[in-house]
Protein backbone atom coordinates (compact mmCIF):
# COMPACT_ATOMS: atom_id res chain seq x y z
CA UNK A 1 0.00 0.00 0.00
CA UNK A 2 2.91 2.35 0.73
CA UNK A 3 4.12 1.95 -2.88
CA UNK A 4 0.66 2.94 -4.17
CA UNK A 5 0.58 5.99 -1.89
CA UNK A 6 4.00 7.03 -3.18
CA UNK A 7 2.84 6.40 -6.75
CA UNK A 8 -0.29 8.50 -6.19
CA UNK A 9 1.80 11.35 -4.75
CA UNK A 10 4.22 11.26 -7.69
CA UNK A 11 1.30 11.27 -10.15
CA UNK A 12 -0.35 14.27 -8.51
CA UNK A 13 2.93 16.15 -8.31
CA UNK A 14 3.62 15.38 -11.98
CA UNK A 15 0.12 16.29 -13.16
CA UNK A 16 0.31 19.61 -11.35
CA UNK A 17 3.52 20.38 -13.25
CA UNK A 18 5.69 20.61 -10.14
CA UNK A 19 8.13 17.86 -11.04
CA UNK A 20 11.08 18.32 -13.35
CA UNK A 21 11.48 14.61 -14.01
CA UNK A 22 10.30 12.28 -16.73
CA UNK A 23 7.38 9.98 -15.91
CA UNK A 24 8.08 6.27 -15.55
CA UNK A 25 8.09 4.19 -18.71
CA UNK A 26 5.29 2.19 -17.07
CA UNK A 27 2.74 4.89 -17.88
CA UNK A 28 0.96 3.12 -20.74
CA UNK A 29 -1.78 5.77 -20.80
CA UNK A 30 0.50 8.84 -20.79
CA UNK A 31 2.55 10.34 -23.58
CA UNK A 32 4.15 13.74 -24.02
CA UNK A 33 3.43 14.43 -27.68
CA UNK A 34 5.11 17.84 -28.03
CA UNK A 35 6.12 20.87 -26.00
CA UNK A 36 7.50 24.36 -26.47
CA UNK A 37 6.69 28.06 -26.33
CA UNK A 38 5.36 27.65 -22.78
CA UNK A 39 2.94 24.79 -23.57
CA UNK A 40 2.77 21.00 -23.65
CA UNK A 41 0.59 18.61 -25.65
CA UNK A 42 -0.08 15.39 -23.73
CA UNK A 43 -2.08 12.21 -24.15
CA UNK A 44 -3.86 10.89 -21.06
CA UNK A 45 -5.55 7.65 -22.11
CA UNK A 46 -7.32 8.40 -25.39
CA UNK A 47 -7.66 12.15 -24.77
CA UNK A 48 -5.16 14.81 -25.76
CA UNK A 49 -4.76 17.96 -23.70
CA UNK A 50 -2.94 21.19 -24.47
CA UNK A 51 -1.91 23.08 -21.35
CA UNK A 52 0.68 25.56 -20.07
CA UNK A 53 4.22 24.50 -19.23
CA UNK A 54 6.32 27.53 -18.24
CA UNK A 55 9.54 25.45 -18.36
CA UNK A 56 9.09 24.63 -22.08
CA UNK A 57 11.19 27.49 -23.45
CA UNK A 58 12.14 25.85 -26.77
CA UNK A 59 10.25 25.78 -30.07
CA UNK A 60 7.49 23.27 -30.71
CA UNK A 61 8.21 20.41 -33.11
CA UNK A 62 4.62 20.36 -34.43
CA UNK A 63 2.82 23.32 -35.93
CA UNK A 64 -0.06 25.19 -34.25
CA UNK A 65 -2.60 23.69 -36.67
CA UNK A 66 -1.49 20.16 -35.79
CA UNK A 67 -1.88 20.94 -32.06
CA UNK A 68 -5.38 22.28 -32.69
CA UNK A 69 -6.27 19.25 -34.81
CA UNK A 70 -5.07 16.77 -32.17
CA UNK A 71 -6.26 18.35 -28.90
CA UNK A 72 -9.54 17.38 -27.25
CA UNK A 73 -9.28 20.32 -24.87
CA UNK A 74 -6.94 23.25 -24.27
CA UNK A 75 -6.29 25.25 -21.10
CA UNK A 76 -6.19 29.02 -21.54
CA UNK A 77 -4.48 30.85 -18.67
CA UNK A 78 -6.36 33.66 -16.96
CA UNK A 79 -5.04 37.05 -15.89
CA UNK A 80 -3.67 35.61 -12.64
CA UNK A 81 -1.77 32.69 -14.19
CA UNK A 82 1.87 32.72 -13.17
CA UNK A 83 1.23 34.85 -10.08
CA UNK A 84 1.69 33.38 -6.61
CA UNK A 85 -1.60 31.97 -5.33
CA UNK A 86 -3.28 32.34 -8.74
CA UNK A 87 -1.56 29.51 -10.65
CA UNK A 88 -4.89 27.83 -11.41
CA UNK A 89 -6.42 30.92 -13.02
CA UNK A 90 -7.85 30.16 -16.45
CA UNK A 91 -10.37 28.01 -18.30
CA UNK A 92 -10.56 24.81 -20.31
CA UNK A 93 -11.88 25.08 -23.86
CA UNK A 94 -13.27 21.72 -24.97
CA UNK A 95 -12.50 21.31 -28.67
CA UNK A 96 -13.70 17.73 -29.24
CA UNK A 97 -16.18 15.53 -27.46
CA UNK A 98 -14.75 13.94 -24.32
CA UNK A 99 -16.11 12.94 -20.90
CA UNK A 100 -15.73 15.06 -17.78
CA UNK A 101 -13.80 12.17 -16.17
CA UNK A 102 -11.86 9.26 -17.61
CA UNK A 103 -9.53 6.50 -16.40
CA UNK A 104 -5.81 6.12 -17.08
CA UNK A 105 -3.78 3.08 -16.09
CA UNK A 106 -0.28 2.56 -14.78
CA UNK A 107 1.90 -0.35 -15.89
CA UNK A 108 0.23 -3.52 -17.14
CA UNK A 109 -3.36 -4.71 -17.02
CA UNK A 110 -4.48 -4.96 -13.40
CA UNK A 111 -2.13 -2.20 -12.25
CA UNK A 112 -3.34 0.93 -10.46
CA UNK A 113 -5.80 3.14 -12.32
CA UNK A 114 -6.38 6.85 -11.88
CA UNK A 115 -9.49 8.86 -12.57
CA UNK A 116 -8.45 11.97 -14.49
CA UNK A 117 -10.40 15.13 -15.06
CA UNK A 118 -10.11 18.76 -15.88
CA UNK A 119 -11.69 20.48 -12.95
CA UNK A 120 -12.51 23.61 -11.05
CA UNK A 121 -10.92 24.52 -7.74
CA UNK A 122 -12.97 25.49 -4.69
CA UNK A 123 -12.55 29.12 -5.69
CA UNK A 124 -14.31 28.47 -8.99
CA UNK A 125 -11.32 28.83 -11.29
CA UNK A 126 -10.16 25.96 -13.50
CA UNK A 127 -7.19 23.80 -12.59
CA UNK A 128 -5.00 22.28 -15.32
CA UNK A 129 -5.58 18.60 -14.46
CA UNK A 130 -6.39 16.42 -11.46
CA UNK A 131 -5.95 12.70 -10.88
CA UNK A 132 -7.30 10.42 -8.13
CA UNK A 133 -6.17 6.89 -7.35
CA UNK A 134 -8.90 4.29 -7.98
CA UNK A 135 -10.02 2.26 -5.03
CA UNK A 136 -10.42 -0.87 -7.16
Amino acid sequence: MEALTTLKYKLLVYLCGMAAEFPSKNWKDYELLDSGRGEKLERFGKYILSRPEPKALWDKQMGEEEWKRMAHTAFFPGAGFGKAGKEDSGTWNRIKDMPDQWWIGYASEGGPRFRSRTCRTNGGSDMPLKGDLAST
